[in-house]
């Protein structure tokens, strides 16, 4: 059909720190609960001695997945 399909494993480091500067120190709940789930999406890994989590994105007929995320 002519749309783009394949897939990679996209390792992300300093997700944390990202969370932080849009949640801010209030909402440090919110952020261990993102972080617990964005860790189920794929296998801790380390990135230039960081914590990171490794994550496949997947393109498939028009649809892109992070994980089992459809996006």
């Amino acid at each position: 059909n002519g749309r783009p399909e394949g897939a990679f494993d996209i390792t992300m480091a300093g997700f944390d720190q990202v969370l932080q500067g849009l949640l801010g120190n209030k909402n440090q709940g919110l952020q261990a609960g993102l972080m617990a789930g964005l860790a189920l999406l794929g296998p801790q890994a380390a990135l230039e001695g960081k914590r990171a989590v490794k994550l496949p994105l997947k393109i498939q007929d028009g649809d892109v997945m992070l994980g089992p995320v459809r996006i």
